[in-house]
């Protein structure tokens, strides 16, 4: 029933307080998993080629994570059909095929010729540049592999409402990384192995925690001898969410295509991207609002209360990069640690209050996801991403001709999109379930309708 689903009572609407020690967890660790990357910068680059070793490690790291989006999917479908033991062998069975993969491409990218092709011809990168950022995207391989061997201890951890125990394998995953970049860097293993090495090890631990905390709930999950969804099916439901992920990502390189075109780029392009590099990180913790949903739904229509915390959620979290612009700070993080020339903050400020609405958008599409994860209609979700992408286009295009600055484009783009998904979201779902989001006929680990 939609109650064991939600796993809440049918008969008592979750409460704020319950939804906030759930998701703040989550929030948090898709905000301190942002902090990674520039810890470990200090490990690349005091190697011998300095600032090339860094951005050759975001450069292969990105590519990297494209081809890791394909499984972005899979925690959104684990929360949905992971109710019983035969509903996680299954899961665990697709996490396996999906593992296999996206490993055997990120391998076959790893071939030279095909290597030279991504990075050389389509990239453009420099011949320095280009083999140092081939031979990161090489180093990353193992965290492709241990990234989805999470998964299924993750699904169990937010199906059973224990975010906080998944929020402290995280907390030990950056305290290794930590650790390791202060440690290496100040004993001389430094360069691209190392980086890599204190990327992928600390998620060893990770790893480990999790499954320890996972077990125990593993060993209950009940048995119920229905029929099991197909393989194929759970792989769609994955991948309609997965491919949303990707349209997203697309639209960062589209923005920045139309802010390259923009009045004054060599001076717009950095400030809007310093201040992304804040609003990025919580933008990420509100889309979060998606497993809430799944987690909290109740059995009549939508919790009004869910609505209520997505934008209060969202709200707060746009608040905070805005602390960054306080007199002092704003010199610290953007002057003396970003590089920018102070003249510039005035730029920097008119482009954080643009971005203001951005993660409550986010929040807000994240919300109409996480209904139509729910009802099992992943082509409505589909469906949005197109919507998203093709309205950040339409907002690009138009304020570009309009003689916009690029710092402006982008957050415009962003707010516009994401409100524009929802609403498509949404109405595909009351047209697809005929009214008020009607309880479905299954909501079982089994495919009963």
């Amino acid at each position: 029933m939609v109650a064991e689903i939600a796993g809440t009572n049918k008969n008592c609407m979750p409460g704020y307080r319950q939804m906030l020690d759930f998701f703040l967890p989550l929030a948090l660790i898709s905000i301190s998993q942002s902090l990674t990357y520039p810890l470990v910068a200090m490990v690349a680059t005091r190697g011998p080629e300095g600032a090339f070793n860094i951005a050759a490690l975001a450069q292969g790291s990105s590519f990297a994570s494209l081809i890791f989006a394909i499984t972005t999917g899979m925690i959104t479908a684990g929360m949905v059909f992971v109710r019983t033991i035969e509903g996680y062998r299954r899961y665990t069975e697709l996490n396996f095929f999906f593992t296999v993969a996206v490993v055997t491409l990120h391998l076959f990218c790893c071939i030279p010729m095909v290597g030279h092709l991504i990075f050389g011809t389509l990239m453009g990168l420099p011949p320095r540049l280009e083999s140092l950022t081939y031979t990161a995207f090489v180093l990353v391989i193992p965290m492709s592999l241990i990234f989805n061997w999470r998964n299924p201890y993750m699904v169990i951890l937010f199906n059973e409402k224990q975010t906080a125990r998944a929020y402290i394998a995280t907390l030990a995953r950056i305290s290794l990384t930590i650790l390791f970049s202060f440690i290496f860097a100040n004993i001389g293993l430094v360069g691209l192995y190392w980086a890599a090495f204190c990327l992928a090890t600390p998620i060893i631990a990770e790893l480990f925690v999790l499954r320890h905390y996972a077990r125990p709930y593993i060993s209950r999950l009940p048995s119920r001898k229905e029929k099991l969804i197909s393989l194929k099916d759970m792989m769609f439901f994955s991948l309609s969410f997965s491919i949303g992920s990707v349209l997203i990502s697309f639209s960062g390189y589209l923005i920045g295509a139309f802010a390259a075109r923009a009045p004054m780029p060599e001076t717009m392009l950095p400030v809007y991207y310093a201040a992304l590099g804040l609003a990025s990180p919580v933008c990420f913790g509100a889309a979060r609002i998606q497993a809430l949903v799944i987690a909290f739904a109740q059995e009549r229509g939508r919790n009004t209360r869910l609505m209520i915390f997505t934008c209060a959620s969202g709200a707060i979290l746009g608040l905070i990069p805005l602390l960054f612009l306080l007199p002092y700070l704003n010199g610290w993080y953007y002057v003396s640690l970003q590089k920018l020339p102070p003249e510039h903050l005035v730029h920097i400020k008119r482009t954080a209050l643009f971005l203001l609405l951005v993660p409550l958008t986010v929040a807000l599409r994240a919300y109409a996801e996480g209904w139509a994860a729910f009802y099992r209609k992943p082509v409505s979700v589909i469906s949005g991403q197109g919507v998203y992408l093709g309205a950040v286009v339409v907002v690009a295009f138009f304020t570009l001709q309009n003689g916009f600055a690029g710092n402006i484009i982008g957050p415009i783009g962003l707010t516009i999109g994401n409100i524009c998904a929802m609403i498509s979201i949404l109405l595909a779902l009351n047209i697809e379930t005929r009214g008020d989001f009607p309880a479905p006929k299954s909501t079982t680990a089994y495919a009963g309708e």
